[in-house]
């Protein structure tokens, strides 16, 4: 639901096992983790030096200062999913160093509190408090960064308290919601607010105006209303000059249609520039919503969109129609004409997409898991600066049309047309694809041997995988000669170095066939039944050139100086030349304790982070292992990553990140919470020293 602070990667860190629901099994010290123990109260005896400790999915109901007086070091304390009803915040007076408090999925309903001065992260959401329970002495937490509430209700004067904080996130669970004061979240200073909503009740839409106005980057979930559009509170007019959010997450959303687009004009006029909706649901009573009462609002939105906003980048994704009964094509034509750079409409059955009337400013158009055909886009000569176009798992049949679909697109580099039904017998009038493409995504079609008669001319990166392709034909053997050779011995298709002629390299080779290739090589090599034996380095890394300057200046500097210091695998000192980059990336995985992956929108255009990724997210599964370290170093907003590191989202969503601080005083931390992920003792080897 959220990304969790860099101090609680600790925890995730390690692989700990608990014996008799009492002492656990430790790879530190100061780790201690007796989760899912069915405990009923906090264990007696623990080591004093514990900094770490994992209480969560327990059955513990209530606290005692006894129970952590000897624990001075404690820094982490994961309390949630237990059955806590009456929370004193006393009972850590004695935990001065305590910075990370989760104590959500509770029964608490009553707080009494204390100041906790160096607390930076506490969650109370998910428990049974009517009001927001915020003391007044959270007011003097001054490293307070993340803050997860729940409540029923919330009035103007339950956020006096913290109103000088400068806090990070605010997390706001409203469930059986009952009462909102206007004007109340206002009072807040957060960069980040998320709220979600009760799921079965109307949503109470002064929460997203006042939200807009709070904070920088605000995510609401569930936002339905069922009540007769006449009743809907109109956002209004001067709302617009107070407006703070530039990246906006509305998630599960069943809205009628006109509600929909009073919210888009809003949002359109707003300094809003990424909006992404997910889980969408539009629907329309006939009676309040017939084609001539529709008709009025879509023709202010045709005038709003032809203006110059502020949006930069729109995401609809999982979208049902629920309102039948209007001419469609007058909303494809909303979509096509609107001035922003980036457009996603996603899983949305979409069935038809116009060109537009003039020349467009997209650059970035996904159209994936939709009911296009080959009908899209012929003779379209308005895209001259789209760039990446993805229109995977659509109804694509006709191999040359798509290539005549690109002819007229000036600037496209990237396209993706995998997962469709597309074939070429290669008779008839000869493809023409755009002059720039140099990536083309064709796997999961049914192509056969013909479809090297129709490839883009240009084409540095090109994947057939999974497709009825039998041979390479003759007369394009001396063509792809320069760019790879053919190895019988590995059944597959492997990198040589590109050519000083071409400057680029086929890709021939795909992800599957590197897989083969993976998993040959290590039956050849037979490793050992103790894996650790073979360890030589304690991580990997793993990160794109552009960020070299922070790796070489800040990550690889504060991990190996001083005591203790560890051994890191870097490609510019420990790649073996003679050997092909693939297999000297397996060789630093297979001989690394740990993978770290340095993301940033420079990460995600890079094609060999892409290839180390999947080897590590290989070994992370076949070996059963927690070898992957992944380091936020830049946001990456969702449109920037492309379809095919569908591996990376996965992470990203499923797993604990760490974020680089941006504030020197946090970084102290960042690098104790690292060095402790990959704190292991290597075997002593010559090939280690040499």
């Amino acid at each position: 639901m959220r990304s969790l602070t860099n101090i609680y990667v600790l925890t995730c860190a390690f692989t700990i096992t608990v014996y008799n629901n009492i002492q656990p099994t430790v790879e530190e010290e100061f780790i201690a983790n007796y989760s899912n123990s069915l405990l009923t109260n906090v264990p007696k005896t623990m080591p004093v030096r514990t900094q770490v400790l994992d209480l969560s999915h327990n059955r513990i109901s209530g606290l005692s200062i006894s129970e952590f007086i000897n624990l001075s070091d404690l820094q982490v304390l994961n309390l949630s999913h237990n059955l806590i009803a009456v929370l004193d915040f006393s009972v850590f007076i004695f935990n001065e160093n305590l910075e990370y408090l989760d104590l959500s999925h509770n029964n608490i309903s009553k707080v009494s509190c204390l100041t906790l001065a160096y607390l930076r992260h506490l969650d109370l959401s998910f428990n049974k408090f009517t009001a927001l329970p915020i003391c007044q002495e959270f007011g003097n937490m001054f490293h307070l960064e993340y803050l997860g509430l729940s409540a029923t209700m919330i009035r103007a004067s339950d956020f006096r308290y913290i109103k000088h904080l400068q806090l990070h996130t605010v997390f706001l669970n409203l469930g059986n919601f009952s009462l909102y004061e206007p004007q109340s979240l206002t009072v807040l200073t957060t960069r980040n607010l998320h709220i979600a909503f009760a799921e079965d009740q109307n949503f109470i839409f002064p929460l997203l105006y006042d939200g807009m106005s709070t904070s920088e980057n605000l995510e609401i979930v569930n936002l339905r209303y069922t009540l007769s559009y006449k009743d809907f509170p109109s956002p209004s007019l001067m709302l617009l000059k107070k407006i703070k959010t530039t990246t906006l997450i509305l998630d599960a959303v069943d809205l009628q249609w006109a509600i929909i687009l009073q919210i888009f004009m809003l949002i359109w006029y707003s300094p809003v520039e990424h909006l992404t909706v997910r889980n969408l649901t539009f629907r329309g009573p006939l009676e309040e919503l017939t084609e001539y009462a529709f008709l009025p609002l879509l023709s202010s939105v045709e005038q709003l969109i032809s203006l110059d906003g502020s949006m930069k980048a729109l995401t609809l994704e999982h979208v049902r129609n629920k309102v039948y009964y209007f001419n469609q094509e007058i909303l494809y034509r909303q979509f096509s004409e609107m001035n922003i750079a980036n457009l996603t409409i996603a899983d949305a059955y979409m069935p038809h997409m116009l060109c537009p009337n003039r020349t467009s400013s997209f650059q970035y158009l996904n159209f994936s898991h939709n009911a296009l055909t080959d009908e899209l886009f012929q003779n379209c000569g308005t895209l001259v600066d789209l760039k990446l176009l993805i229109l995977q798992k659509n109804k694509f049949e006709s191999l040359r049309k798509v290539s005549f679909m690109t002819s007229r697109m000036k600037s496209l580099q990237y396209l993706d047309m995998s997962n469709n039904l597309l074939r070429h017998d290669g008779a008839g009038v000869q493809c023409q694809w755009a002059e720039s493409l140099e990536e083309l995504d064709l796997s999961s079609n049914q192509l056969v041997d013909a479809v090297f008669e129709c490839l883009p001319a240009n084409v540095k990166k090109l994947s057939l995988r999974n497709n009825q392709i039998s041979n390479v034909p003759s007369g394009k053997v001396n063509m792809l000669n320069n760019l790879f050779k053919i190895s019988k011995d590995f059944g597959s298709l492997v990198h040589q170095k590109p050519s000083v002629e071409n400057g680029f390299y086929f890709r021939f080779c795909d992800k599957l066939k590197m897989y083969s290739f993976f998993t040959k090589r290590r039956a050849w090599h037979n490793p050992p039944a103790d894996q650790e034996a073979i360890l030589q380095f304690h991580a990997f890394i793993s990160y794109s050139e552009r960020d070299s300057p922070w790796v070489k200046n800040e990550l690889i500097p504060n991990l190996e100086r001083g005591e203790g210091s560890v051994q890191l695998c870097q490609h510019e000192r420990n790649f073996i030349p003679g050997k092909s980059i693939v297999e000297n990336i397996i060789n630093c995985i297979e001989k690394s304790y740990r993978s770290i992956f340095v993301l940033s929108p420079n990460f995600v255009q890079s094609e060999w982070c892409h290839y180390e990724l999947y080897f590590a997210h290989h070994k992370l599964f076949s070996e059963n292992s927690n070898s992957l370290i992944l380091i936020l170093l830049e946001p990456i907003p969702p449109y920037l990553i492309p379809a095919r590191y569908h591996k990376l989202k996965a992470l990203m969503a499923k797993r604990t990140y760490m974020e680089w601080p941006k504030e020197r005083s946090k970084r102290a931390l960042f690098w104790a919470n690292l060095r402790a992920a990959i704190s292991i003792n290597l075997p002593i080897s010559s090939e280690a020293n040499d």
